[in-house]
């Protein structure tokens, strides 16, 4: 077989591996239900790691000829299934930072730093320099384990410095392994980023064979002002709910009738066969439609068991709404209720909509007023 063909053997492996990987199946699975965070995804590239060097090991020591590889068959097989880990770790890093990010009531899409081409580079003539490639993989193994937990630590890295930038004060923690070195013990602990974002700081590299973790979690997020009331840093959901309170008036108070009537009638509409009952309380409590912002409502229609689904028409047909997408419900048969956000609004900015084929079609802004045109 020629490279081309040992690269593909050797990436089919090691997709077979990952997918019958029960530990990777069960990360899969928790992240697929929201419930995973960093944690799981080091974990997880740290299978997928083992996973991709003992594909390539096992097909390079196979191959190889007098235990010596040539750069360019371990350029054919390293670099799909390098290439291949990179996508898999990123789009479980991707779903595991939106969801942190929605779960702290934050509308930012995830940032998706890009693969370390001189990493792989790098390994490919390491291997080629090798005279006993077989007595190396064991090594070798560590370093693709190594190079795949270190794509979540990019992750966490060009995520928090995203937040820092858009004003917020992540924090990141590392925790040591319980087999670590002194080293890595002597960094374990929790950091505000902003004191240790300087490019090559300690706390985000790690040596071979080294598993720690590199964790990052919004809903810690602070913002770097102060909450002039309390005299302390406030949280991102702290400053918001403050703001929102400030604008209408708020401070201290409970919540009015109207709203407890909507989020009544949002939990009693999942089980009625007719639409009425929630469209009416709509129309007649819109009001309270101000007090809510599109995550609140989001998190609102998911509790009560509806499923939230992107909005299926205009120019923001199947965006999210972590993307600047907005997101509607079908309920009762014939009603609907759905937000558009201002981007791609043909009605004067972000608008809420209501209607059914009896009552029609009601729209009203984001402040609770009707709007008329």
């Amino acid at each position: 077989m020629d490279g081309s063909e040992i690269g593909r053997s050797v990436l089919e492996k090691f997709k077979q591996d990952v997918d019958g990987d029960k530990r990777i199946t069960a990360i899969r699975e928790r992240t697929g239900k929201r419930k995973g965070d960093y944690s799981d995804a080091s974990e997880f590239a740290s299978l997928t790691g083992r996973h991709a060097g003992s594909a390539i090991a096992e097909g390079l020591t196979d191959t190889s000829a007098d235990g010596k590889v040539s750069e360019e068959l371990a350029g054919a097989v390293l670099r799909p299934v390098l290439h291949y880990d990179y996508e898999l770790v990123t789009d479980l890093s991707e779903q595991v930072q939106g969801e942190l990010n929605r779960s702290a009531g934050l509308g930012l899409k995830p940032v998706v730093p890009g693969m370390n081409e001189d990493r792989v580079e790098g390994l490919i003539k390491e291997i080629a320099g090798k005279e006993d490639f077989p007595g190396f993989a064991k090594a070798f193994i560590q370093q693709t384990e190594n190079f795949s937990m270190s794509i979540v630590d990019d992750f966490v890295k060009s995520n928090a410095e995203f937040h820092y930038q858009s004003g917020m004060a992540p924090k990141i923690h590392r925790i040591a392994d319980s087999k670590c070195c002194e080293w890595c013990d002597a960094l374990a602990g929790t950091y505000e980023y902003s004191k240790v974002n300087n490019t090559g700081n300690d706390v985000f590299r790690r040596h071979a064979n080294c598993r720690c973790r590199v964790l990052f979690d919004p809903a810690e997020n602070g913002r770097r002002i102060r909450d002039a009331h309390s005299k302390r840093d406030a949280s991102v959901k702290e400053l918001e709910e403050l703001e929102k309170r400030k604008k209408y008036g708020l401070q201290g108070r409970q919540k009015t009738p109207q709203e407890r009537n909507l989020e009544s009638a949002f939990a009693r509409q999942v089980t009625e066969r007719q639409s009425d009952m929630l469209v009416d309380a709509v129309i007649d409590n819109h009001e309270a439609l101000k007090y809510y912002e599109p995550e609140e409502i989001i998190r609102l229609l998911e509790k009560c068991g509806y499923q939230v689904k992107d909005l299926a028409q205009g120019s923001l047909r199947g965006i999210p709404f972590e993307e600047g997408g907005g997101f509607r419900i079908h309920f009762g048969g014939d009603g609907y209720f759905q937000y558009h956000p201002d981007q791609g609004s043909h009605h004067g900015g972000a608008y809420w909509k209501i209607g059914n084929g009896k009552r029609g079609v009601r729209r009203y802004r984001v402040d609770g007023e009707e709007k008329r045109s």
